[in-house]
C-alpha cells in the first residue's frame, strides 16, 4: 500500500513539472511563486479543498440559471475560487500551496491521494474561549454527578429502540488514516501546516424564520467546515467559517471574487491565531 502510494506521489511530481504552465499566484507579498519554477513545489501551508460529495448548495438552481452553468461546473468554479482566495490570504506570512493550482492530471492524483488518506467525522464545535470551556467542563462534571448522561444516537435500551439527538452544534472534521500524505507533504513540499476544507455549504441561516424564508428576506450563508494540522499529524484547530451575502445575489463573479474573499480572509486570520496559540503554549 505504502509502496503504491509513493509511486503515485512520484508520478504527481513528474507530471507537475512536465505539464506546468507559466502562471503566477496573485499575491501582493514576497511569497509569490511561478508555477513553472521549482520553488512552486515549496509551500509552508498546504490547503486541501472539499471533496465533491461534501459540497451542498440550496441555491444552485438560481445560480446555475443566471450564469448558464451545469451543477458540476458550478461546484468546480466555486472550489477553485475558494482555494485561490484561501492561498492568497494565507500567503500574507507563509508560502501557500493548493493542488487546484496544479495541472489537471496532478489535481486528480492529489484528490485521489487525499481522499484515500483522510476520513471524515462530525465533532462538537470547540467553544473557542478558554473561560467558556472551563465553565462548560464544570457544568458537565456537576451534571454527571447528578445523573448519568444520556447516550447520543440510536440504540437499544431495556428492549426498546431509543433515539437521542445531540443538542450541540457539530462540524465536519477529518482524521488521517495513515502518515503517508503527511510524510509526502513534509518531504516534497516542505510543508509545516495543513488546512483542510472538509465541507462547504451554501445555505439558509439556522435562525431564519418561516416568513423570512417565504419572502426571501434572509441573508444567505456560506459555511466552510475546516481543520488545521501540522505535518506531524497533530490536530491544532477546527470549526466552521461563516460569511453572509444577499438573498438575491446569484452572480458567480461576485460570489467568487467578493464573498469568498471575505470568507477566506476570516479563515486566514483564524489559521494564524490558531498556530500562534499552538506554538506559544
Amino acid at each position: 500500500m505504502i509502496k503504491n502510494f509513493f509511486t503515485l506521489m512520484l508520478c504527481m511530481v513528474v507530471s507537475f513539472n512536465a505539464e506546468a504552465q507559466d502562471e503566477t499566484y496573485e499575491t501582493r507579498t514576497n511569497k509569490e511563486h511561478k508555477i513553472d519554477s521549482a520553488d512552486m513545489l515549496i509551500g509552508e501551508v498546504y490547503a486541501i479543498p472539499f471533496q465533491d460529495e461534501l459540497f451542498n448548495c440550496m441555491f444552485s438552481r438560481e445560480i446555475m440559471s443566471e450564469n448558464n452553468v451545469e451543477f458540476h461546473e458550478l461546484r468546480s468554479l466555486i472550489k477553485n475560487a475558494l482555494m485561490k482566495n484561501l492561498t492568497h490570504a494565507l500567503s500574507d506570512s507563509l508560502t501557500a500551496l493548493s493542488y487546484t493550482k496544479m495541472p489537471d492530471a496532478t489535481q486528480k492524483q492529489n484528490d485521489f491521494a487525499t481522499a484515500n488518506t483522510m476520513s471524515y467525522v462530525y465533532r462538537e464545535l470547540p467553544a473557542g474561549d478558554q473561560e467558556a470551556e472551563k465553565k462548560s467542563l464544570k457544568d458537565r462534571l456537576k451534571t454527571k454527578k447528578k445523573r448519568k448522561k444520556k447516550q447520543e444516537g440510536t440504540y437499544i435500551q431495556d428492549g426498546q429502540i431509543v433515539s437521542e439527538r445531540s443538542k450541540s452544534e457539530k462540524f465536519m472534521d477529518v482524521e488521517f488514516k495513515n502518515d503517508d500524505l503527511l510524510f509526502f507533504l513534509k518531504e516534497i513540499h516542505k510543508t509545516q501546516f495543513i488546512i483542510t476544507i472538509n465541507q462547504f455549504d451554501m445555505t439558509i441561516p439556522p435562525g431564519a424564520g418561516q416568513l423570512q424564508i417565504q419572502h426571501g428576506k434572509f441573508e444567505r450563508q456560506i459555511r466552510a467546515h475546516y481543520s488545521i494540522f501540522n505535518t506531524a499529524g497533530e490536530h491544532i484547530h477546527g470549526g466552521i467559517a461563516t460569511v453572509s451575502f444577499p438573498p438575491n445575489e446569484n452572480n458567480l463573479k461576485v460570489i467568487n471574487e467578493e464573498v469568498l474573499a471575505e470568507l477566506t480572509r476570516g479563515l486566514s486570520a483564524t489559521f494564524y491565531a490558531a498556530i500562534n496559540k499552538y506554538q506559544n503554549k
